[in-house]
């Protein structure tokens, strides 16, 4: 008995150090100048959905993986002077990783993932402890 659970702590131990890292990363967020139409001021317009937003709503950025949302950013002109204007704050995925030049990590395949909501519908990495990750069109590696 004692011979099997020493047995089972050794596979164990040793499928701790063979399995690589789960590379799951936070939504990637950016402003952006919000599409407008004359008609609706004070609203976002959606090219994806080809429908305006209040400020504080949000949507689906599909055919693509990602979210949007209608914000108002205050900030200051050339004199100092506050300043509002419609932004979109875009949620995706982010820079993707460099399969071809990134050795040690496989994209993790889910059955249906571009019909998941964001971010469910982003590309998940399996990368061997260590790895050097470069993105694509990244300059600088970065290490996991």
């Amino acid at each position: 008995m004692n011979r099997s659970i020493a047995l089972c702590f050794s596979a164990l131990f040793v499928a701790s150090f063979v399995s690589g890292v789960v590379i799951k990363r936070e939504p990637f967020k950016r402003l952006i100048p919000a599409d407008r139409l004359r008609d609706f001021p004070g609203m976002c317009f959606a090219s994806t959905q080809c429908k305006v937003f209040a400020v504080d709503d949000s949507w689906s950025l599909a055919p693509f993986c990602g979210r949007a949302s209608c914000r108002i950013v205050e900030t200051k002109d050339k004199e100092g002077e506050d300043k509002k204007f419609l932004a979109e704050q875009v949620e995706d995925c982010g820079p993707l990783i460099d399969l071809e030049a990134t050795t040690g990590c496989e994209l993790l395949t889910v059955e249906d993932q571009a019909e998941l909501e964001f971010p469910d519908c982003c590309p998940q990495y399996d990368c061997a402890e260590g790895t050097e990750i470069i993105y694509v069109n990244a300059t600088t590696p970065a290490t996991r």
